[in-house]
């Protein structure tokens, strides 16, 4: 919606290759907060391995894509999208998402139980 309403990130293919990544992660962390334990070294790992899965998921469709279109998608560029110019989001990403995660299950465990 951004990207059409904004014209940022572009339709084709970074919007539409971040609507996959993303996808992904939801996928990713909800499967494995589902299946292991409520802890919170199992939230980093949730965390972690989803963010991985989506880059690959993002670097594979902006290859796919850029394919279809004659441009290259060197390894290099892959890094610096996935990994290098990320490093930012990667850290807030680990700062804020797993306190908010225990806060928020806190807070619907205490509503269960007084039910």
């Amino acid at each position: 919606l951004r990207s059409l309403v904004l014209g940022m990130p572009h339709l084709f293919p970074n919007a539409v290759c971040m609507a996959a990544e993303l996808a992904v992660y939801g996928a990713v962390c909800g499967i494995m907060h589902r299946v292991l334990p409520r802890k919170k070294g199992y939230l980093y790992l949730s965390l972690i391995t989803a963010m991985i899965a989506g880059r690959i998921v993002w670097g594979g469709m902006m290859w796919t894509c850029l394919h279809f279109q004659d441009t290259a998608f060197p390894f290099s560029a892959f890094f610096a999208g996935a990994v290098s110019n990320a490093l930012p989001g990667i850290a807030l990403q680990l700062l804020l998402i797993p306190p908010l995660v225990m806060v928020l299950e806190h807070f619907t465990e205490k509503r269960r139980t007084a039910v």
